[in-house]
């Protein structure tokens, strides 16, 4: 069960990797390494331009201007209890800091893994806290899930808490619509000012103050796991992200009183679930932004509207996360699009800012970095390998030079030379094996190529950053001998929902992952269509060096030219390519775009006909042509919406394209099943 999650999550990671927003040159520059389990950045407001580093068992650290090595700030790990969920999450520095020397932290407390708000201050050295804790405010936790946990003070000058609704899926006990429950909540409380006994006051605008039922304390309710929220500084709105269940997740701007329906509603969908199963009551606020589950993603984290004064974003746009893909998302003028894609690189656990506004990513594994402009790491970086011929499984030297701001997560990946950048074979970072090390502006390293490279012409290519920002292309070197792999697929001409056979021999180092993708000629090899283990089935058994299998065609696969390719070993290491093969009948679907000339941010009609077997994951994206169908700028469902509904053979949709479109030519296509089997592409048309 692991071995075939974990196969089907490469693939299924690979496949959305290329996806990425064209118009917006970004890159993440390495801040700091090291930490352990970090899931916060922050500043003091205080003029240093010092961030503050949260990691979850128990440490704060700080990191001085310019870098460094950061040193710890606080260290409360002798109260916290880290373990899942439950640990250090969230840390405010006082608005009028440090003329006002307090800051404030949540976190889980050993013993029963209550909630603790709790008040700090710094010593006489800057760098150092006072560890006097004065408790706050202490919130039970009812189970080990979905703590919340963002401190965050507003405009208004008082501390917001944010709190998960603490219980196991579907919140049983309803406490996230309990209003005397503090759990599933937006807490709004005023530090200054105490309540007799009690260290804090409620302000008295809160929606249930005083003599109103519910507790004092609450700001907003009806939420899951708002893990990350933040203010705009401009104009004071609270972003929050909410982390779904099963199906949606959200973004809400969250207002006074508001109610914004879990577990009533997941996103804008009705759950069925009490004390309103048939969601007919209202006063429920929906999110401004939901996405849903599908292409693997699966939990958002939520980032900030950009204020920077570096222009790295466009000002006022909003920028958030999901957990599963790595994909870093941007929503501007209601359109989302994706910023960047970290892929399996990166385990997103938040974002953050500094006193500029520059936001930062906060990767649990152990770094953080700055989202930046155009490449600040590259500049005349060279790349060579030796010997120009060389046989599977021999050992190449590849020497670089010249890398300006050098990385330890800068690495080398293995090509054929007119590959995407995510298709990478193989790789090694600059360490000169699969674990960053240290840093290296120029140096050398033997690459040991896999032992069932087939024959042919390739190349390295280097990257900084754990990403595909390119430094430098090698020369082209050959493989020859070994591989022999021979992949045939029959018949040479077959319907949609036929059945084919693919038959394979040769390969010399056989794995239980190594796969066969459905593809259309010419395609990179990230964008497969349909794909079976030489299991034959999804699941990876046993390794098979020679063998035979069914190999079943989507139903609603459009008339045309295909081709099976054998991969090896999880990832787009080709071994042989199939001859060619047409799919006949059936199919026929067709796609216009209207008007032909249309300005960004304008309508585009997207009108479809003849889907065989439609679904409710049918899609339709925005391209330039001759872009990888992985490569999409937007895109909607055939429900007309980034949510699926129901299967529509047939309809037309209004596409709303991305205001910052640059001018160019663009086409729609439209796809099957939330995956890359093209159905039919549009005319083109003109964004003058």
């Amino acid at each position: 069960m692991h071995t075939f999650f974990r196969a089907f999550a490469v693939l299924s990671t690979l496949l959305i990797f290329a996806s990425s927003s064209f118009a917006l040159n970004v890159q993440l520059i390495p801040v700091v390494s090291g930490l352990s389990d970090p899931v916060l950045v922050t500043h003091a407001h205080d003029g240093t331009n010092r961030l503050f580093i949260v990691e979850h068992g128990g440490i704060i650290k700080v990191l001085p201007p310019g870098g460094g090595n950061p040193t710890i700030f606080l260290d409360i790990t002798s109260k916290v209890l880290f373990d899942g969920e439950f640990g250090l999450q969230g840390l405010a520095f006082h608005p009028q800091y440090p003329t006002n020397p307090h800051f404030y932290v949540d976190y889980s407390r050993i013993g029963d893994g209550a909630t603790v708000i709790a008040e700090y201050q710094v010593s006489t050295n800057p760098n150092v806290a006072n560890g006097a804790e004065r408790v706050l405010l202490v919130i039970p936790q009812p189970s080990n899930m979905h703590k919340g946990g963002m401190l965050a003070f507003g405009q208004d000058g008082y501390l917001y808490i944010s709190t998960g609704d603490g219980s196991a899926q579907g919140d049983p006990d309803n406490l996230a619509q309990d209003i005397n429950q503090l759990v599933g909540k937006i807490l709004r409380i005023d530090v200054n000012t105490t309540n007799g006994p009690i260290p804090y006051s409620s302000p008295s605008t809160n929606p249930f103050f005083g003599p109103i039922p519910g507790a004092d304390e609450i700001y907003a309710y009806g939420f899951r796991n708002p893990w990350r929220y933040s203010f705009d500084r401009v104009t004071g709105d609270l972003y929050v992200a909410d982390v779904g269940q099963d199906e949606r997740e959200e973004v809400d701007i969250v207002t006074l009183g508001g109610n914004y329906g879990w577990r009533v509603w997941e996103g804008t969908l009705c759950t069925g679930r009490t004390p309103d199963p048939t969601c007919s009551a209202g006063g429920y606020t929906f999110p401004v932004l939901e996405y849903t589950h599908s292409l693997g993603r699966c939990a958002i984290i939520g980032g900030y509207v950009y204020r920077g004064a570096q222009g790295t974003l466009p000002a006022g746009s909003y920028v958030f996360a999901d957990l599963c893909t790595g994909e870093i998302f941007l929503v501007e003028n209601g359109s989302m699009s994706v910023l960047l894609n970290t892929g399996t690189f990166f385990q997103i656990s938040s974002f953050g800012e500094d006193e500029a506004g520059e936001v930062y990513l906060v990767n649990l594994s152990g770094t953080i970095s700055r989202i930046a402009g155009q490449c600040e790491c590259g500049g005349g970086a060279t790349l060579t390998d030796s010997p120009t011929s060389i046989a599977p499984g021999g050992t190449l030297t590849t020497t670089w030079a010249g890398i300006v701001l050098p990385s330890s997560t800068d690495w080398i990946g293995l090509y054929t030379p007119s590959a995407g950048n995510t298709a990478f074979i193989d790789f090694i970072y600059v360490s000169c094996s699969k674990t960053p090390g240290s840093p290296s502006a120029s140096g050398s390293c033997p690459f040991v190529l896999p032992s069932n490279l087939a024959p042919g012409t390739y190349q390295l290519r280097l990257f900084a950053n754990n990403l595909y920002n390119v430094l430098a292309t090698s020369n082209n070197f050959t493989v020859t001998g070994g591989g022999g792999v021979i992949l045939t697929a029959s018949p040479t001409s077959i319907a949609p929902g036929g059945t084919l056979t693919a038959t394979w021999s040769g390969i010399p180092s056989p794995s239980s992952t190594d796969w066969i993708g459905l593809y259309q000629p010419g395609a990179e090899n990230t964008a497969f269509i349909d794909f079976i283990f030489v299991s034959c089935s999804k699941t990876p058994s046993i390794p098979i060096p020679s063998g035979s299998c069914p190999f079943l065609l989507p139903g609603n696969l459009a008339p045309g030219t295909y081709q099976l390719r054998f991969l090896a070993n999880d990832v787009f290491s080709v071994l042989a390519t199939s001859d060619d093969f047409t799919v006949t009948g059936g199919g026929g679907p067709s796609l216009t775009a209207s008007p032909t000339s249309i300005g960004p941010g304008g309508i585009s009609t997207a009108t479809w006909s003849g889907i065989a077997s439609p679904t409710s994951t049918d899609w339709i994206g925005l391209y330039q042509p001759g872009a990888e169908n992985t490569a999409y700028i937007d895109f909607v469902y055939v429900s007309c919406s980034k949510t699926p509904i129901t299967p529509i053979p047939s309809g037309s949709c209004p596409f709303v394209l991305p205001s910052n479109l640059a001018a160019g030519t663009y086409q729609l296509r439209i796809f099957a099943n939330s995956q890359y089997a093209v159905l039919a592409t549009s005319n083109n048309f003109n964004v003058p």
